[in-house]
């Protein structure tokens, strides 16, 4: 019983202080707003688990961001549709509350009147995100390793 609560502890450890690196916090958080703001609602927490696996990062890490990016998603999801209708052509002129109306009315007709913005506004993240991504993860990289020279600077002169 002891081995297993010793596994188990280990490997406990190990999913938390996986990806603690200047290097490796930073891309977690860069790619956690990043992810947490893609105009796809029900979504972000499989792709940033997927991306912390296929990095390797803290996965408590990404995962906080990402619901800390939620209210940002909620905020942007609306601005993405409509940026997303004037690269189609289409007019999208619909309020939170409309599409929840929508949506509530008729299922299937409103999510086919959303396909198309949807996709367009997706395609105005992925224009957007990889500006948002690189200047996240250079200004913490900058900052995390500044703190980290300060904290081992502090830590010599004691």
């Amino acid at each position: 019983m002891r081995e297993h609560i010793g596994k188990f502890k280990a490997t406990f450890i190990s999913f938390f202080s996986q990806g603690i690196s200047t290097q490796k916090v930073s891309l977690a958080i860069a790619f956690g707003f990043c992810i947490g703001i893609i105009p796809i609602l029900g979504t972000t927490t499989l792709l940033c688990t997927c991306i912390a696996f296929v990095c390797r990062l803290n996965m408590p890490i990404i995962q906080a961001i990402n619901y800390i990016a939620y209210p940002f998603q909620l905020l942007l999801f609306i601005p993405f549709l409509k940026a997303g209708s004037l690269i189609s052509g289409q007019t999208f002129d619909y309020t939170l509350a409309e599409i929840q109306l929508l949506i509530k009315n008729d299922l299937w007709n409103s999510l086919l009147k959303l396909l198309s913005a949807n996709g367009f506004g997706l395609l105005i993240w992925v224009i957007v995100a990889p500006f948002l991504f690189a200047f996240i993860y250079f200004t913490l990289f900058y900052v995390l390793k500044e703190v980290e020279k300060k904290h081992s600077n502090n830590s010599i002169k004691l």
